[in-house]
């Protein structure tokens, strides 16, 4: 984050020398910042961030449902951009992007009382 930021410490930190500069040059910001709308538009131009192919007949409606599902999964249910935008600046600044997926297995019980129903209204 030191070269992202230009922070002026470590091994940016300039030499002790008379009449040296004490400039940090912010390239890396320069270049990722530069980079992060080709990539966005890339990943996110689309609702379909993966196509599912059939590999036999009678597949293309499972294909079709699983491109939709996971394209909600993403955009829908989370928030995709934000997660795609995350990760790649990330990975363009430390060289490795990661993103957690995981099934979110919480049960919601509950317990409800009803009194005086009919037959038809339970």
């Amino acid at each position: 984050m030191a070269f992202y930021v230009g922070d002026a410490r470590g091994v940016l930190a300039p030499p002790d020398v008379d009449g040296r500069s004490k400039i940090v040059s912010k390239e890396l910001m320069e270049v990722v910042e530069w980079a992060m709308p080709v990539f966005m538009r890339m990943y996110c131009g689309t609702d379909d961030i993966v196509k599912f192919e059939p590999e036999a007949m009678g597949d293309e409606k499972a294909c079709n449902d699983a491109t939709e599902y996971c394209s909600y999964l993403l955009h829908r249910k989370n928030p995709g951009f934000v997660v795609l935008h995350d990760a790649i600046k990330s990975a363009l600044i430390t060289r490795i992007g990661v993103v957690k997926a995981y099934c979110d297995e919480r049960w919601d019980e509950r317990q409800e009382y009803y009194e005086n129903l009919s037959q038809v209204d339970v």
